[in-house]
């Protein structure tokens, strides 16, 4: 079985419906455990706001609102996430306002980004930009991060230019 830990500075319980509300900065982990011979995966969010509605399973953090997943981060000023019926996983996410993903030594900014577990792929679109620890850069339509393949994937959208800059 997994585990849940919420965590924050100030944080409300609303009644019997699970509602719960937080400020000040808060952080989720939750935690499925592994099965059939694979690990367990933990997921952090967080932001200085948060609010939980169970009965839709939405989590939504904003101002400095974070995701970490194994495999990569993303930062944003708001992102809203479907919490798994487990209660232990992440459905989905969206993120909107500077959007910064981070996977390895390469990193995207745009203005959103949207989450599927399914596919395990984390897209940023809206202007993204590519860059990698080196000074190298690309630009494109969309941007995914692909965790599955581990894979990042830069595709234009009609019939714009993708721009890559490899420094060396």
């Amino acid at each position: 079985r997994g585990s849940v830990g919420v965590r924050g500075r100030e944080l409300v319980l609303a009644g019997d419906e699970g509602r719960m509300s937080g400020g000040g900065g808060v952080a989720i982990t939750l935690s499925e455990a592994g099965s059939d011979g694979r690990r367990g995966r933990t997921i952090e969010l967080g932001g200085q706001d948060m609010a939980y509605r169970p009965d839709l399973r939405t989590l939504t953090l904003s101002s400095k609102a974070f995701v970490r997943l194994p495999e990569a981060g993303l930062e944003a000023e708001s992102i809203s996430a479907v919490i798994g019926r487990d209660g232990r996983t992440v459905e989905s996410f969206s993120a909107g306002k500077g959007v910064t993903g981070s996977k390895g030594s390469y990193s995207g900014k745009s203005e959103a980004a949207a989450y599927d577990m399914a596919t395990r792929r984390i897209t940023l679109t809206g202007k993204p930009v590519l860059t990698d620890g080196k000074g190298g850069s690309a630009r494109g339509g969309k941007l995914t991060f692909d965790l599955a393949d581990d894979k990042i994937l830069i595709e234009n959208e009609g019939s714009g230019r993708t721009t890559t800059v490899v420094r060396s």
